[in-house]
């Protein structure tokens, strides 16, 4: 229920806050990705020696 009244509250409101929504969200994507790359550098840098 707390989804649904989000999206729709998404819908009724400005474009302004669905993009600000939207970038935090590609910003959290990019920071997990980020993450995910250097943990593998550190794994590979720790397994390789």
């Amino acid at each position: 229920m707390f989804g649904n009244y989000e999206y729709e509250r998404a819908l009724n409101s400005d474009d302004d806050q669905l993009d600000v929504r939207r970038s935090r969200m590609h910003l959290y994507l990019n920071v997990m990705l980020l993450l995910f790359i250097f943990s593998g550098l550190i794994l590979h840098q720790l397994l390789g020696r």
